[in-house]
């Protein structure tokens, strides 16, 4: 079978998506071949020059090479994945013909060589969802090219409630792993769930582990954001009669409504559990409450917190997604200086810095919590500039918008300062409380 032509055909009906799917797999040119190759190569030369995919009459008409249809539920994914996986299987075919040569004759560390230059061989071919190989930068063009269309057209990564880190980030997106760390007590899980929210609610597929809490405390406290019914109340079954009725509402109206996982909920969370998760609910975000508790191997806390950074950030590279995680400050930032969170200051383990794409910093000093104030500090944004802001942390309006910033402050317009927040962002897209995406 033409694997090339079953791709270009899944690429035509899969149209744009598709197309940067097989993109991102970064198959290596030697493996597009068959009698389809100069359709595919038209199909690249033609959305580099404008932005679209060709029709199908177009590639049958101009190029003279037919495009049947695929089997019923394949894709261009799909076809991806088969011609890697047909090239494995040849590769490890002449290796083990190679191999059973050299021992026929004795020849055991001959065979031993083919075997080592059959892995190098194989990594090239992204086994394990790496991309190993040597290529050249030129090929990332097309990539470049993609990128620069979609941002001009508006497009972003998955928003925050927030516009400040929207501003500096452009969203959170595919293979970057995002951490929001705090002291203990601070409001992490608050923060990952109203960034959980914010995704939910621009019909992003969010899948939330709960590594600590049980996930009826995660859900107390997610309809609690929702609903912006008082948080303490609400726990303690005291609202009155109208938030007694808004609350019962969305309990049962939400009920089958699609798109937001739950998983964990106890202290034995391991790294396989997350990889099996991922891979049966497809999430478009992953946000995980207490990376450092899930288990992973290490002789003690520190490698075991230093493991599990670098199995997460893996994770966002195999499954080409985002992955939100909340960690702890150590005791050298201190509850009244904000000015002592850095980066470096994150618990057990320098990974953290290492791994993650982006950190913000939670700070809440004596002044603040009487103020109903949390400062947010961006102490690590890789592509721009990173500007710290304060945020309202209320729980009796339930209310964590950005604090407009002041004319004279740095940056400042004197406008809301909170057209990113979460109420906006379902607003923008036409989503608000009474109008739920089920």
């Amino acid at each position: 079978m033409d694997f090339t032509q079953a791709l270009v055909r899944g690429i035509l009906d899969g149209g744009k998506a598709a197309y940067r799917d097989f993109l991102d797999r970064g198959i290596p040119d030697e493996l597009l071949a068959g009698s389809a190759k100069p359709a595919l190569d038209y199909l690249i030369k033609h959305f580099s020059e404008y932005g679209s995919i060709p029709g199908i009459e177009v590639i049958e008409g101009k190029l003279g090479i037919p495009m049947p249809a695929n089997p019923p539920g394949t894709t261009a994914a799909f076809w991806s994945d088969e011609i890697l996986t047909n090239a494995i299987g040849n590769e490890q075919k002449k290796t083990i013909d190679l191999m059973l040569k050299h021992l026929d004759q004795q020849q055991i560390m001959p065979s031993f060589e083919e075997m080592q230059k059959a892995v190098f061989r194989i990594q090239r071919l992204q086994v394990g969802g790496g991309d190993q190989r040597v290529t050249s930068m030129f090929e990332e063009g097309p990539k470049v090219w993609d990128h620069y269309l979609r941002m001009k057209k508006g497009e972003r990564g998955i928003l925050t409630p927030w516009k400040t880190i929207n501003d500096s980030t452009l969203g959170f997106n595919a293979e970057e792993l995002i951490l929001f760390v705090a002291r203990s007590g601070v409001g992490k899980t608050w923060a990952s769930l109203q960034i959980a929210e914010c995704a939910w609610k621009q019909e992003k597929r969010v899948l939330y582990v709960t590594t600590e809490m049980s996930k009826l405390r995660i859900a107390l406290r997610f309809y609690a954001i929702f609903s912006k019914l008082p948080y303490g109340y609400l726990r303690a079954g005291q609202l009155d009669q109208f938030q007694e009725v808004k609350l019962q509402k969305y309990c049962y109206d939400l009920v089958s409504s699609p798109n937001f996982g739950l998983i964990g909920g106890n202290f034995d969370f391991r790294i396989e559990t997350l990889a099996a998760a991922i891979d049966e609910y497809k999430p478009d975000i992953v946000v995980i409450d207490g990376i450092y508790l899930i288990q992973v191997p290490g002789k003690d806390r520190i490698e075991k917190a230093a493991n599990a950074f670098g199995d997460v950030k893996r994770l966002t590279a195999r499954k080409k997604i985002p992955i939100v995680v909340t960690s702890q400050f150590n005791r050298e930032v201190k509850v009244n200086n904000a000015s002592t969170a850095r980066a470096e200051s994150v618990a057990l383990t320098d990974a953290a810095v290492w791994h993650s794409t982006l950190i913000f910093g939670m700070v809440q000093t004596d002044d603040n919590k009487k103020d109903h104030r949390m400062q947010m500090k961006q102490l690590k944004v890789r592509d721009g500039a990173g500007e710290d802001f304060e945020l309202n942390w209320n729980f009796e309006t339930m209310d964590f918008s950005e604090v407009p910033k002041s004319p004279n402050a740095p940056g400042g317009t004197g406008g809301s300062g909170a057209v990113g927040d979460a109420q906006d962002v379902g607003e923008e897209l036409g989503i608000s409380d009474g109008n739920v995406p089920f």
